[in-house]
């Protein structure tokens, strides 16, 4: 065998143990098998409420962590049938929906939002949007609620359970209860000693010529006062009190009828000297014939913002209201704008105005003056407030009926409408902090806030 041969045959047998031993090594050669695709994540949600004055929808935005199409939007918590239009933007990232007609403020909203990846991966969601900022959480039936003067306590009676709940405007964690002996009703401080006077529930408590005396700092009722017949009433009948009203140095008005149905009176409680109640010479004449037979009876009492003064509106929507100066003790006449039947009145808590609405026409009246009016017809709303907006002049919080009903913003400034917000019918006791920042309202059995800048984005 010669040299040349022998050399081949080596480097041949060389090579095969060589490609042989590689393949025993486990296909070092091949690449790897790909990664499977990362799962599809909704990163976050938020939505914006729309302004029907300006024909602006409700808006809802979904993120996600990739590029997806939608399969399908389907509303999931309410009745109705709403026309929902989408749209995807940022690179297809972001998910945009809209046209959600039938939602109210103070609602939830429920979405099962099913959308897919590139590779047909599906991720199915549900989502929820909430027409508000806050729900307090207050057990029972809201009988009354107020804002402290300093905006940062709401004060509320309830009832089933019977109770006085202090809550944190801001502070979500702070609650306090008091439990009560009685069904409450209407509750106000009194300026001269810094306690709440609760009036019971007038139409199946057995006391119902109480009021009682509440330390908010002890939780203790303090005092029961009984409001007793005096020579003008008569001496069968048992009184039961409606309303409560003090001005700032803690002179103030009860306003009281009877079990029996006989005609309402109003009489002085004067807390200056031991919460002393008495008849008020004026409401004598009008009642024996010799003063101003208007002076007899009233429907409401509410102060104006400094407490000098009570507001004390007419019964039988006469278009009229007494003002009762508490430094004086004097009662005069107010005299509205408009003639027509008068509905409510709802002073300023921050200067000396007073919103009169009435029906077809509501004004605003300003330090002796009638200024700007609309002729909204209000026979189905209930609740109107001032806007303590800084920038807001002669704005105001009003609940509107025109086909369905709304949440307006009217500027009587600027005589223009600023927004509208579909509400259901239940909608009430609109209330406003004065340094701007919140608006309140009862509505679906609870208590809701909002900001206010929401209603100003467009």
């Amino acid at each position: 065998m010669n040299r040349p041969f022998m050399k081949r045959l080596v480097i041949f047998v060389c090579l095969t143990n060589f490609l042989l031993s590689c393949s025993k090594k486990g296909n070092v050669d091949q690449l790897p098998p790909p990664p499977p695709p990362f799962r599809i994540q909704l990163d976050s949600s938020s939505f914006t409420i729309g302004n029907s004055e300006k024909n602006v929808l409700d808006t809802f935005v979904l993120h996600y962590n990739k590029p997806v199409t939608v399969n399908s939007i389907l509303l999931i918590s309410n009745i109705c049938l709403p026309d929902i239009g989408r749209m995807i933007i940022n690179n297809g990232r972001t998910v945009k929906f809209y046209n959600l007609l039938c939602a109210f403020l103070g609602r939830d909203y429920k979405f099962q939002v099913s959308v897919k990846d590139d590779v047909g991966q599906i991720q199915i969601d549900t989502v929820k949007f909430s027409y508000y900022n806050r729900r307090f959480p207050i057990e029972g039936q809201i009988m009354h609620y107020s804002i402290s003067a300093d905006n940062k306590f709401i004060w509320a009676t309830t009832a089933n359970p019977n109770r006085i709940v202090c809550m944190d405007i801001e502070d979500t964690t702070f609650k306090k209860i008091f439990d009560l002996s009685f069904k409450p009703r209407k509750f106000l401080l009194n300026p001269i000693n810094q306690k709440f006077y609760i009036l019971p529930y007038p139409f199946n408590e057995p006391n119902k010529d109480r009021i009682y005396i509440f330390n908010p700092l002890t939780g203790n009722i303090e005092k029961v006062l009984t409001v007793t017949k005096d020579i003008y009433d008569n001496p069968a009948t048992q009184i039961e009190v409606y309303d409560l009203e003090f001005g700032f140095n803690g002179y103030g008005v009860i306003n009281s009828g009877t079990f029996e149905s006989s005609p309402s009176r109003w009489r002085i409680i004067d807390s200056r000297f031991n919460d002393s109640i008495y008849a008020h010479p004026e409401w004598i004449a009008s009642n024996n014939g010799t003063g101003n037979t208007f002076y007899k009876e009233f429907a409401s009492l509410q102060k104006n913002y400094n407490g000098t003064k009570i507001y004390m509106q007419m019964r039988f929507a006469f278009p009229r209201a007494g003002v009762l100066d508490c430094v004086n003790s004097n009662l005069t006449t107010l005299v509205f704008a408009s003639s027509n039947p008068n509905h409510y009145i709802v002073p300023s808590k921050a200067e000396d105005k007073l919103f009169v609405a009435s029906y077809g026409f509501q004004a605003i009246y300003n330090n002796g003056q009638w200024g700007n009016s609309s002729d909204f017809d209000n026979r189905t709303s209930e609740t109107a407030e001032f806007s303590y907006r800084q920038d807001d002049n002669d704005v105001i919080y009003y609940r509107n009926q025109d086909n369905s009903y709304e949440f307006v913003v009217l500027d009587y400034g600027l005589q223009k409408v600023i927004s509208r917000k579909n509400v259901l019918p239940d909608f009430s006791k609109i209330n406003a902090t004065t340094d701007g920042k919140y608006i309140l309202a009862q509505t679906d059995g609870g208590l809701y806030l909002w900001y206010t800048n929401i209603f100003y984005k467009y």
